[in-house]
This record gives C-alpha cells, sequence and structure tokens, in this order.
C-alpha cells in the first residue's frame, strides 16, 4: 500500500469523511457536523499523510502539527510543574510535533501508516512526537513499537477514554 503525503482535494475529502467516521461517530470526541466531514483550524497547515490501497482509495489517514504552538502538550500534558512535559519540551529545545486523526479502516492500512509517518516525522527532524488517544489504539501503538529503539509514556488520563502520549523517535527504524 502506498504511503503519500496528501494534497489531492479529493482525497483530503475522503479523510475528512474518514475522520469524522472514526472521531464523532465511533469515539464520540467531536460535535456532529452535517457535512459528514471533521474539519478544524489545525488542517490549514497541517501535513496531511495517508495510505493508498491498490485503487488509489484512502485506507489510512493521519496529520502533522509542526508548529511552535504546541496546543496539545499545552492542554493535554499539563501536569504539577515537576511533571510538565510541555515545559521540559520547551526547555530541552527538541523538535516535536503532534499526531493527531489517525485513523485506519483496517490493521493493516493502521500500521503501514504508522511506521510510514514515523519514518516522515524522522526525516523531517523531529525528535519525538506527541498524541492523544483511546485506550485501545493506545495499547495497538505499545504493541507495535515494543523494541529498544522506540520509547512511549503517558502523563495519565487527562479526560475520561483519552490518552495522551509522546513516542520517542531517536534511534528509532522498524
Amino acid at each position: 500500500m502506498p504511503f503519500a503525503r496528501i494534497h489531492d482535494p479529493g482525497t483530503l475529502a475522503s479523510a475528512l469523511q474518514l475522520r469524522h467516521r472514526v472521531f464523532r461517530e465511533r469515539l464520540g470526541w467531536l460535535p456532529a457536523s452535517p457535512e459528514g466531514l471533521d474539519l478544524d483550524r489545525a488542517d490549514l497547515d497541517a501535513v496531511h499523510l495517508g495510505v493508498l490501497d491498490a485503487d488509489g482509495r484512502l485506507v489510512a489517514y493521519c496529520r502533522l502539527l509542526l508548529r511552535p504552538d504546541t496546543w496539545m502538550l499545552d492542554t493535554e500534558f499539563r501536569a504539577p510543574a515537576e511533571h510538565d512535559l510541555a515545559a521540559w519540551a520547551r526547555r530541552s529545545k527538541l523538535s516535536i510535533a503532534e499526531v493527531s486523526r489517525f485513523c485506519a479502516r483496517d490493521g493493516p492500512a493502521a500500521a503501514e501508516l504508522l511506521w510510514e509517518g514515523l519514518g516522515y516525522a524522522r526525516r523531517c527532524g523531529l525528535h519525538a512526537v506527541v498524541g492523544v488517544t483511546d485506550e485501545k489504539f493506545f495499547q495497538w501503538l505499545r504493541q507495535e513499537t515494543a523494541s529498544p529503539t522506540w520509547s512511549i509514556a503517558w502523563p495519565g488520563d487527562r479526560a475520561p477514554g483519552r490518552l495522551p502520549f509522546l513516542l520517542s523517535l531517536s534511534g528509532a527504524s522498524q
């Protein structure tokens, strides 16, 4: 299955529909959209990544937010001063991006997107990615990244059913 950075408006529309199905209909994390699309202000400057099937249809999607105003670090990872991941990231001057809206139609597509997307992040010079997921995906992520070259951490549950994570990219390879 080919991995690609998404630029095509039709493929991006498919991604917004898949996101709505997963994050609104399955998880209930988003408000309903009459158009059946999940679209927000972060999409304007996000890097949209996807996996396409043999017919060119989108089967997995995520977005990388490569910007200095790290919303997720500032909201989902808030903790007492000694455990404040946002403050640590700023002090360490590490290049950290937020990965969000990770969704897939099936397990093989999800695995392909995970490895290709993390490889893309490393090629961009990133040191780590942060995100928020549900328990099922978090367990899958821990299983997929079970290697001495990867490290995954979470500072605790910040909202019911949502688990923040930090995935270090140093020395990572599939």
